[in-house]
């Protein structure tokens, strides 16, 4: 967006300083690989959406990161019959990442063969008590609603 966004701009004589401030001074949409650095870990919030092309491209991202890594992902919705096959070659794809954890939520997300977990305030508090100073990556379905797992971990790091 940001590109076709600077060649609209360029095209309408606006000057490529001007277009460069503009970039430095945007920032992502609320869930879409927004880094979040907090007191005890960073996040990588990528829970506004998942398909199998966005869970590799957001793994390797958070690959690049140091340290401990721990990636957090939601079923993907929509797949179809191919849903569990799609959701192994995911978990697979991770796995050969080198990613430290795999924490996972939702009924499909079995398919990852990581850490399966029922509910939200599950995988919480696995990250509060297992994953301080990590990188993690929280990603998956809308419908998962891993945005509210993101919230809590900021709310909680920042009454702390």
């Amino acid at each position: 967006n940001a590109l076709a966004a600077s060649a609209c701009a360029l095209k309408l004589g606006v000057s490529p300083k001007v277009i460069k401030k503009g970039l430095e001074n945007s920032a992502p949409e609320k869930g879409r690989l927004e880094l979040i650095k907090l007191q005890n870990f960073t996040i990588l919030d990528d829970s506004y959406n998942a398909n199998p092309q966005s869970m590799k491209a957001a793994i390797d991202s958070l690959k690049q990161f140091p340290g401990k890594k721990v990636l957090v992902l939601g079923a993907m919705a929509e797949l179809g019959k191919d849903s569990k096959k799609l959701h192994q070659q995911i978990g697979d794809y991770a796995r050969e990442q080198n990613i430290d954890n795999l924490l996972t939520i939702g009924q499909e997300a079995q398919y990852y063969k990581g850490s399966y977990f029922e509910d939200i305030e599950s995988i919480f508090n696995e990250i509060e008590n297992h994953h301080q100073g990590a990188t993690i990556l929280i990603k998956g379905s809308r419908m998962m609603e891993l945005n509210k797992l993101v919230d809590n971990l900021i709310n909680t790091s920042n009454s702390s």
